[in-house]
């Protein structure tokens, strides 16, 4: 089972040996070697690097998810596989013909397994307005129409981070968090290909300029999974996107959530949640299991 996490940093020459990933660096004159089944994930920080076209193929053909960043160092692109699984067309259908009950019934059930997240994050660090929170999870009805996510989201930051915090901001500290988002996202993107599933046919999200709206809508319960990790690094995180911290937040999908009855990697979470809503798709039921964060004072 793949496993290794590698971040780029410096320049790099990329290419394939042997079923080996080949990293020639200059800047430490040596050539770092891994092989291909052990990689979960590569996270390409520099633009002057170079790749070789057999490595790209090489890459999607064992399914690791590559995520590209610009020169601010936010992620710009995904390099994803697109043809591992062999009834794509099938799986599109299946997406196509669920009904908007179940779609809204999902959904639900999505935001409120988030709003169960961000009320036990602030129980965890005894922040305020954990009961508000609370309240509005009995508020959530199917497709969400009352748009009770965004009223708790307003409450959850103030409550986490402080009343001058806005998400729209540019500052150091959203830009931590928009890079935790990033990598799980691209985790969910990639799975959901693997499973033959269409990520831009989203339950909530439709941008039609979004290729992975599903994506969008899957990393939900997973934000307050990103914020409590980023909050227990606040220290750290407030000197902003240094190299060293884009390796702390790398780290972070090692971690451990608890979903369907037993705790999990956040990696084997993805997994497991993307399995259960290609269930979804084909037995046109709203059952997902979703990751929980879990209180254990």
């Amino acid at each position: 089972m793949a496993f290794r996490h590698v971040y780029i940093e410096h320049p790099v020459y990329i290419s394939i040996k042997l079923k080996q990933l080949n990293i020639y660096s200059e800047h430490d004159q040596y050539t770092f070697t891994i092989p291909l089944e052990d990689i979960e994930s590569i996270i390409l920080d520099n633009y002057k690097s170079v790749i070789t076209a057999y490595a790209l193929m090489e890459i999607t053909r064992y399914k690791i998810t590559m995520v590209i960043c610009g020169s601010n160092h936010l992620p710009q692109g995904i390099c994803l596989p697109q043809h591992q699984y062999y009834k794509k067309f099938t799986m599109l259908n299946e997406q196509f013909k669920m009904s908007k009950q179940v779609i809204g019934r999902l959904w639900r059930n999505i935001v409120k397994q988030k709003l169960k997240n961000e009320s036990t994050t602030l129980s965890i660090l005894n922040r305020p307005y954990t009961s508000n929170i609370e309240k509005l999870i009995k508020l959530v009805k199917p497709n969400d129409v009352n748009n009770v996510e965004a009223q708790a989201a307003r409450i959850y930051f103030i409550a986490l981070f402080g009343q001058d915090f806005q998400r729209r901001d540019e500052n150091p500290l959203n830009d931590v968090l928009n890079y935790g988002y990033a990598i799980i996202r691209s985790m969910i993107s990639r799975d959901l290909c693997a499973y033959g599933l269409e990520p831009c046919l989203g339950l909530h999200h439709h941008n039609y300029l979004n290729s992975f709206n599903l994506s969008d809508d899957l990393i939900e319960p997973f934000r307050s999974y990103v914020d409590l990790y980023v909050f227990y690094n606040m220290q750290t995180f407030n000197k902003g996107l240094s190299s060293s911290n884009k390796k702390l937040l790398v780290n972070m999908i090692n971690g451990y959530v608890y979903i369907d009855n037993q705790y999990e990697t956040v990696t084997n979470a993805i997994h497991g949640m993307v399995s259960a809503y290609n269930n979804c798709c084909i037995n046109k039921s709203s059952r997902i299991v979703l990751p929980e964060i879990r209180d254990e004072k």
